[in-house]
């Protein structure tokens, strides 16, 4: 049924511009190098820090949780290596299928930056929208590698966004800790 799909939107969307457009996408999307740069310029600014941990924790989950352990543990072929009729559009892939880390990486960085703001959010939900549709059009990925990367991006960036609420909470709760012992400190000082 997946193959189908894949061979239905094979037929019926291939056109010269996708061919073109949807490499293009699926690049910018490799190894989540997009993604990892926006992080850092979130990192970079003070502003929307917060936001730059909590994509990086989120990137990091995505590598761990989708490439080393489920890509392998599932170790489920390319479509391509499946039904080798389709001519490529980008060079074959060293790794197995599902899920489909660019979805993942693309739709956790979406849904970190709604949570940041609502208008780049939308605009990062587009592109995360066409880098799915980018892994179906070449072949890559089953639909279903590209769906559970979408529901565990989603899922990582909520984890992510916890995980930095935590890490706040703690870090706060540290630092007003210190700085009820340093004013005990000095008292004593002064005491003396």
């Amino acid at each position: 049924m997946e193959l189908k799909i894949l061979l239905y939107i094979n037929s019926n969307f291939k056109n010269a511009f996708f061919d073109f457009v949807m490499p293009f996408i699926s690049f910018f999307s490799n190894k989540g190098w997009i993604w990892i740069a926006i992080a850092v310029g979130l990192l970079l600014t003070k502003k929307y820090r917060r936001y730059g941990v909590a994509l990086s924790i989120g990137l990091a989950l995505c590598l761990v949780m989708g490439n080393v352990i489920l890509k392998s543990l599932v170790a489920r072929p390319r479509p391509y290596d499946v039904y080798g009729e389709i001519e490529l559009l980008i060079e074959k892939l060293s790794d197995f299928s599902f899920p489909s880390g660019h979805t993942y990486s693309a739709f956790c960085g979406a849904t970190i930056l709604y949570f940041m703001n609502r208008k780049i959010g939308y605009a990062a939900f587009a592109f995360a929208v066409l880098t799915a549709f980018s892994r179906l059009y070449l072949f890559v990925h089953y639909p279903t590698d590209v769906l559970a990367g979408i529901v565990m991006g989603v899922a990582v960036a909520f984890l992510a966004m916890y995980i930095l609420k935590d890490l706040e909470r703690r870090f706060q709760f540290g630092r007003a800790e210190n700085e009820v012992n340093e004013i005990n400190d000095i008292n004593e000082i002064n005491e003396t």
